[in-house]
């Protein structure tokens, strides 16, 4: 086997190293709560050492920079069954399967999330290179091309509107908790959207 070969199990060694002490931590986190959890704990659950952690994650925080990238990993798998004949179905059922994974979630997860990407100054969630964000802008593409959605829409500001109203609904509703109808609101929000891409009634 050749370098480039030794590399790619490298590669994939060090990925599924990374997850383990991912998935254990979210397991964690749930299961005690984010405060109740040393890094020691995710280490022994994970069955790696500290500098094997801190060789992934500069904290414990950090470990939520995964997480986006967790929910682009279900949008991707997801996406043959979000697919719907009609791109307005399809880009609404995208929406709101975010909105839930977000909700499933809980509160806490999110909060620690967005926490997270302030005090390490990343813009991890709301990074328009995300899987999600490319499904979003080729489904809205789409649309365009086949007259249902205006012809003026730009791809880009279009996907930044959806972004900030999925990121300001949960950011709200991490705070609110249990007070805030998010589900609701998540709907009303996704029906806002589709209004404003589709052509005006003549």
């Amino acid at each position: 086997m050749g370098n480039a070969g030794t590399g790619r199990i490298r590669e994939h060694r060090n990925r599924n190293v990374q997850q383990k002490i991912y998935d254990c931590a979210i397991d964690l986190f749930i299961e005690k709560g984010f405060e109740n959890v040393k890094i020691s704990d995710i280490c022994k659950a994970a069955q790696v050492s500290t500098g094997t952690f801190y060789y992934y994650y500069p904290s414990k925080e950090s470990i939520f920079f995964n997480y986006a990238n967790a929910i682009d990993d279900l949008v991707e798998s997801e996406f043959p069954k979000l697919k719907a004949a009609t791109c307005e179905e399809t880009l609404r059922n995208l929406i709101m399967f975010k909105f839930n994974a977000s909700i499933q979630a809980g509160p806490a997860v999110n909060n620690v999330s967005w926490t997270a990407e302030l005090k390490h100054n990343k813009d991890v969630a709301m990074d328009l290179r995300r899987v999600a964000y490319g499904y979003y802008m080729n489904t809205i593409e789409a649309g365009i091309r086949n007259g249902e959605f205006r012809q003026d829409i730009n791809l880009y500001s279009a996907t930044s509107l959806i972004r900030y109203a999925i990121g300001g609904l949960i950011l709200h509703w991490s705070i609110q908790g249990e007070e805030m109808d998010v589900n609701s609101e998540a709907e009303r929000i996704v029906d806002l959207i589709i209004t404003l891409l589709k052509p005006p009634r003549e």
